[in-house]
């Protein structure tokens, strides 16, 4: 357990990858950076509490499980506990991919790109590579806030859960979903778009101005939707399309 007695600026990537259980007390203090990533969990458990900011200028968290095609679980989580605020100047407040991998949000999270969303995955699976990003796990609780009004506030676009329990998911499209299970059971999730629209693409997001968006992925992963409460708002609160090609499943 670290417990800051005062804010400073990190210069270089912190990795836990060995099974460590860290957690950083901001204790009312704030960390900034200008790096590509801040946090890269890749085995272990990072949980970050007590009043105060965490601002980067790319990626805040990068959280990544196991990657391999049919690889075993491995544990990779965060935990971002109420009263903390994550900040992405230019990509992901949360960046996510791979089996076991896991986000547990109390806090608030704000990206202020304009191409990346605030929590966003990765869609490749891949025989070739070898490569499987999904088996995911991501929870927003009640109190939490998920906001990008500049793009999306959470892209999902691999295999995995996300669930919400309630809270604030604000951005041009609330919820993207091109893979995976979506459970809302309470919270607002709101559109700040104007207008509905959807075009294909193989290599990001494919509906803008939906609260909640379903487009399946050129990888045809499955997707299940449920929705059993919670404020659902926009120019179109519940969207869904296969806009890749009509006669794929």
């Amino acid at each position: 357990t670290c417990i800051l007695d005062t804010g400073f600026e990190v210069d270089s990537t912190i990795t836990i990858s060995v099974g460590q259980n860290v957690v950083i007390d901001l204790n009312g203090n704030n960390i900034t950076a200008d790096l590509s990533t801040l946090f890269h969990v890749t085995n272990g458990t990072l949980t970050i509490k007590g009043n105060g900011t965490i601002t980067n200028t790319g990626d805040v968290l990068f959280v990544e499980g196991n990657t391999v095609l049919g690889g075993a679980k491995r544990d990779a989580v965060v935990v971002i506990e109420s009263g903390v605020t994550i900040v992405s100047k230019t990509s992901n407040c949360i960046y996510i991919r791979g089996n076991g991998a896991k986000a547990d949000i109390y806090g608030d999270l704000v990206s202020e790109s304009t191409e990346y969303a605030a929590v966003q995955g990765n869609g490749t699976v891949s025989t070739a590579t070898n490569t499987d990003n999904g088996h995911t796990e991501i929870n927003i609780y009640d109190g939490a806030s998920v906001i990008n009004e500049k793009n999306h506030a959470i892209y999902h676009p691999q295999s995995g859960t996300l669930t919400v329990y309630g809270g604030t998911i604000k951005g041009i499209t609330g919820i993207e979903m091109r893979s995976g299970d979506l459970v809302v059971l309470d919270g607002e999730i709101t559109s700040l778009g104007t207008t509905t629209t959807s075009a294909p693409n193989g290599n990001g997001t494919a509906v803008n101005g939906a609260a909640i968006a379903v487009a399946q992925h050129t990888t045809i992963q499955e997707v299940s939707i449920t929705i059993n409460g919670g404020v659902i708002t926009g120019p179109t609160a519940v969207y869904e399309e296969t806009p890749e090609n009509p006669s794929d499943e």
